[in-house]
């Protein structure tokens, strides 16, 4: 796994809040004006004359309602009476007025989208006090939150988000392109998926917290996670930590084909020196003999260690061409780098077709891969 880095991320986030911050208010305000006409006496009048648009003004007075007392338009607020709506509304009333007040207010909803994710459970738990809701009533209410903080307001932006983060690789897997590609007409053709650190499902109010988006491949996020539980105590979080030089690459060599590039020759395997009780050990292996089906540890969520034995050819690809280096060819390149016009890593880079610095991971699938068979079969070099 590679750690997600740009040096404009601060401000990336700050622009994404500004673009979808209002959205997300007028939709709490609404949802509001619909609790005072319901609980308070407050005119229908206040609704129709709302400017939120006309359709999303339906949809969310429609979630109060019961199914057979949907509005079908706008002339037919009176409908809204607690009769009329679902159970749960007069059960948890004071709930969802704190709720619809507390995500009106702008601060509070930037401290809950641009939430470092060290801080990100804390905060839906601090929010979930204040609203008096334990877990069950915090499920009950979920549907008003995802009103609020409706993920699908995210589509919108998300092709500028990928573009401006410019990875073109899965930071889970490393293995996976993941482009944005925007045409002339700057409408969007494809992007990555992106995944919910923590779920959806079981955290609603971090929907759209910026720091809980992982620009992904549609394989690691749908095929190998699907709904799995993710936590900073079980997995590695991208924007926090990569696999650095904690964990590398190695390989098994059986000389099994006399063809040295041949991919029988090679078992490729995840490993580190890091003790057991270490976190990143924890959140990486999770153990030294894993349980078929464990999905604690980012090696055995996404299963790197059996998608990677699937580039064995390119393992035997870059072996041939370390051996075709020998040490005295090696040395004396660095002697030509100044006259060639290059250095080490663009070297490395058209050599070995791929990029030398881990920051420059992101770029080309199996970068860190292929850095560390490079590096441990070629140490005098690199």
């Amino acid at each position: 796994m590679i750690k997600i880095i740009h040096p404009n991320l601060e401000k990336i986030a700050e622009k994404y809040f500004d673009d979808i911050k209002n959205k997300c208010i007028e939709r709490a305000i609404y949802l509001r004006k619909n609790l005072n006409v319901i609980f308070n006496g407050l005119s229908h009048i206040d609704l129709r004359n709302d400017p939120l648009n006309g359709n999303s003004k339906k949809s969310l007075s429609n979630l109060l309602l019961l199914p057979a007392n949907k509005l079908e338009d706008q002339n037919n607020y009176h409908q809204l009476v607690l009769a009329n709506c679902r159970p749960w509304v007069g059960t948890y009333q004071n709930a969802i007025e704190l709720i619809t007040d507390y995500l009106s207010i702008e601060d509070n909803l930037k401290e809950l989208i641009l939430c470092s994710p060290e801080n990100s459970i804390q905060i839906e738990t601090d929010i979930k006090n204040h609203i008096g809701v334990n877990n069950v009533s915090y499920e009950a209410i979920s549907s008003v939150i995802n009103k609020i903080i409706d993920y699908s307001l995210f589509d919108d932006l998300a092709y500028g988000i990928s573009s401006e983060l410019g990875y073109n690789t899965c930071p889970y897997c490393n293995r996976s392109y993941i482009h944005t590609i925007i045409d002339k007409r700057k409408k969007g053709l494809i992007r990555p998926t992106f995944d919910h650190f923590f779920s959806q499902t079981d955290h609603p109010l971090l929907a759209l917290s910026f720091y809980n988006l992982i620009p992904s491949c549609y394989y690691c996020n749908s095929s190998l996670k699907g709904d799995r539980v993710m936590e900073l105590g079980t997995h590695l979080h991208p924007y926090l930590e990569g696999f650095g030089n904690d964990i590398k690459f190695h390989i098994l060599i059986k000389d099994n084909k006399p063809d040295k590039s041949h991919p029988e020759n090679y078992h490729l395997f995840l490993e580190t020196e890091l003790e057991d009780f270490q976190p990143k050990f924890q959140k990486t292996f999770f153990s030294r003999t894993p349980n078929i089906g464990e999905h604690r540890g980012n090696i055995n969520l996404f299963k790197l260690n059996e998608i990677y034995n699937a580039h064995k050819d390119i393992v035997g690809e870059l072996i041939v061409k370390c051996d075709s280096l020998s040490m005295g060819y090696a040395d004396s390149l660095n002697g030509f780098f100044s006259l060639l016009k290059t250095n080490k890593a663009e070297f490395y880079r058209f050599y070995f077709s791929n990029y030398f610095h881990e920051n420059d991971f992101h770029k080309r699938p199996l970068a860190k891969m292929s850095k560390d068979i490079v590096s441990k079969t070629l140490p005098y070099f690199l």
